[in-house]
């Protein structure tokens, strides 16, 4: 997912408010992700997941974000400046989704019109870093 945006009274996305809203069951955004846009319904939103619904080219899939704190080893090398050797706090973060209809499995796997499913969590892993 790119961007998430709330929709204006008439159905379009207000490009005023890409940041700073909030989202609970049942609100609809528009969201933009590599490969498109589509309409989405907010199924839950709350302490480490987000779930929605969406319709994108015939594919009807559930998608879910959820992340916890996790304890984590750092190596000799460690992670950051001056981190060292020994355990840290982090967040382990999972994407799931449950796709059905037209073309359902193509677009989730790795290739055809799907893309390729690595550089795209390589991509999202790159946006992380950059928003730290």
């Amino acid at each position: 997912m790119k961007t998430l945006t709330p929709l204006l009274p008439n159905g379009s996305p207000d490009p005023s408010k890409t940041t700073g809203f909030s989202v609970v069951p049942g609100d609809k955004v528009h969201g933009t992700f590599w490969g498109g846009e589509a309409l989405l319904e907010i199924l839950e939103n709350g302490e480490g997941r987000l779930r929605w619904r969406g319709v994108w080219h015939g594919l009807v899939a559930v998608r879910c974000f959820e992340w916890v704190e996790v304890e984590i080893e750092v190596d000799a090398e460690g992670e950051g400046e001056g981190e060292g050797k020994g355990k840290r706090m982090g967040t382990r973060f999972t994407q799931s989704e449950e796709a059905k209809g037209f073309m359902g499995g193509v677009f989730v796997v790795d290739g055809w019109l799907g893309g390729n499913l690595k550089k795209k969590f390589d991509r999202f892993g790159e946006d992380l870093k950059r928003k730290k």
